[in-house]
């Protein structure tokens, strides 16, 4: 079985770092059912609450998860910077 991802799920994140363990805890025990490969995808966008921090320690602990921030402290920044993630983007990789 391939490592890519057959599934990728995509939450925006908002001021929700009291949420963010239990969102990751549901969808990673729902998806470890499905038996195919699966990525989380959670998008911050301008949280104040230390939800980018939080996301960035996440992937640390999970490399299933990514997040792409928007925060003003992070503007742009993602965690990982994986080359393919442009053709998971449905872009042409350069």
């Amino acid at each position: 079985m391939s490592n890519d991802p057959i599934f990728s799920i995509v939450a925006p994140i908002y001021n929700e770092a009291g949420n963010i363990p239990e969102l990751h805890r549901r969808i990673s025990a729902v998806m470890e059912t499905v038996g195919e490969p699966w990525e989380l995808v959670m998008v911050n966008d301008g949280s104040t609450d230390g939800s980018a921090e939080l996301l960035n320690a996440l992937h640390l602990e999970d490399p299933s998860t990514f997040a792409w921030s928007n925060s003003p402290a992070t503007s742009g920044t993602r965690w990982p910077s994986p080359p393919e993630w442009t053709i998971r983007a449905g872009k042409p990789s350069s």
